[in-house]
């Protein structure tokens, strides 16, 4: 399996030993999910939303969840264009 990836990194095997590993999901399993607010809504208590509020930051989320699925598409229409060079040609006619 290959990473296509724009960045390059390095990664080593091994590192972390494997009860170390165990331990953090251990740990990240125990935590309790919690409702995070940033911007002009971080000092409410999430439990005290009004409608309005909630509303308002779900019509951000799926405007966010709209531009990543453009970009997904995006992507994978260069992809495509890559490994097929006469799909781009057409593309480019239309």
């Amino acid at each position: 399996m290959t990473l296509n990836s724009k960045y390059t990194y390095w990664y080593f095997k091994n590192v972390l030993t494997e009860k170390f590993c165990n331990d953090v999901i251990k740990r990240g399993n125990a935590e309790k999910e919690s409702l995070a607010l940033t911007g002009d809504l971080q000092n409410k208590n999430p439990e005290s939303l009004s409608d309005k509020d909630e509303n308002d930051l779900k019509k951000i989320r799926d405007q966010l969840t709209e531009k990543e699925r453009e970009a997904a598409n995006d992507q994978n229409q260069t992809e495509e264009n890559k490994n097929n060079p006469s799909s781009y040609k057409e593309s480019i006619k239309r």
